[in-house]
């Protein structure tokens, strides 16, 4: 028999707390650290791990690492557009540049998004 998830009570005010604090995180670009986790980002929002993964699976609709992954994605999309060098660019340094950690989590990320 699958168990019951264990239901969170975070008040409304420190819901909107931590969003707040996660769209700085975002602005300040912290997600394209290699190192990011969910773990991370909860020391730098000052909430623990519990709090800060109930949020961004409320407000963003997903898992935390699809939403790091989509940031990311969504930061090299941007690069791609401005970039105007007429040189190729290597897809590691594209992985580099956009926060993954490896070449396999960038072509993963790419995959799982299409």
């Amino acid at each position: 028999m699958k168990e019951e998830s264990k239901l969170i009570y975070i008040s409304p005010s420190t819901q909107e707390i931590i969003e707040r604090r996660i769209q700085a995180w975002i602005e300040n670009r912290s997600y394209l650290d290699h190192n990011c986790s969910i773990d991370k980002l909860s020391r730098e929002v000052g909430y623990n791990r519990k709090f800060t993964s109930y949020v961004v699976n409320r407000t963003r609709g997903c898992s935390f690492p699809i939403f790091l992954n989509s940031l990311r994605l969504s930061f090299l999309e941007n690069f791609l557009l401005e970039y105007t060098e007429e040189e190729p660019i290597k897809l590691t340094y594209l992985a580099y540049i956009s926060g993954f950690s490896t070449y396999g989590k960038f072509a993963s990320a790419i995959r799982d998004r299409v």
